[in-house]
């Protein structure tokens, strides 16, 4: 099998992103974000270009609106916003390319998430992982993204109470369908709250575990 080409990483003071192609795919349709106390994760479908212009368009778009729209509505009602305009954005590719997405804000002692498809987001928590959102699919069929029709569906999102030592983790299937919670939750440990550590020994395990799939991972410290 061949050896995964290295992940790309952005960085800011309190957060961590990485994506990867993984030792299979050819080309990487995932596409992360990170702009001050958001965190947004898109696993695009569709074929190459149209699943790899349908993560970018969500990103960028959830972004764009989520700090334009901070501090003059509701968290939980801007990240359902933002979701909507990304789901405008992602409706203009052709051919019917979708992408899931999974968004978070990093509140003082809270995390609002957002999410749709089977992208995910985790708390971790001492040696813990534990999951925040419920996949949206049946075996490996998404059954809610992106580039659908939302008129007849809204985003899932939830306010979790959060601890100064606590992080948030958004992820990719790349790597939850690599490696269980509980390993996720021992990498997490084992990192000793280093950021950058656990996103790099996180997608290494799951390209240990086969990395058949584009992997990423986006990872901040609550507040």
């Amino acid at each position: 099998m061949p050896i995964a080409p290295p992940p790309i990483i952005k960085r800011s003071d309190s957060a961590v992103a990485l994506t990867g192609v993984g030792r299979v795919r050819e080309h990487n349709e995932d596409c992360v974000g990170l702009r001050d106390d958001l965190l947004v994760l898109a696993d695009g479908m569709g074929g190459h270009a149209h699943g790899e212009i349908a993560s970018s368009r969500a990103v960028a778009a959830f972004i764009d609106y989520a700090k334009r729209a901070a501090g003059k509505f509701p968290t939980e009602a801007v990240l359902r916003e933002a979701f909507r305009v990304a789901n405008t954005s992602v409706s203009l590719v052709p051919d019917g390319a979708g992408t899931t997405l999974v968004g978070a804000r990093i509140e003082e002692e809270a995390a609002y998430i957002a999410h749709t498809g089977d992208s995910r987001a985790y708390l971790l928590r001492g040696d813990e992982a534990i999951r925040l959102t419920r996949d949206h699919s049946i075996g490996h069929m998404v059954t809610k993204c992106l580039g659908a029709r939302m008129d007849r569906w809204e985003p899932d999102v939830r306010r979790v109470e959060t601890r100064r030592t606590d992080s948030i983790m958004l992820c990719s299937d790349g790597l939850h369908g690599m490696i269980d919670d509980e390993t996720i939750g021992s990498l997490w440990m084992a990192s000793r709250g280093d950021l950058e550590r656990f996103a790099v020994d996180a997608y290494n395990e799951a390209m240990s575990e086969g990395g058949d799939d584009n992997c990423s991972i986006v990872v901040a410290r609550s507040r």
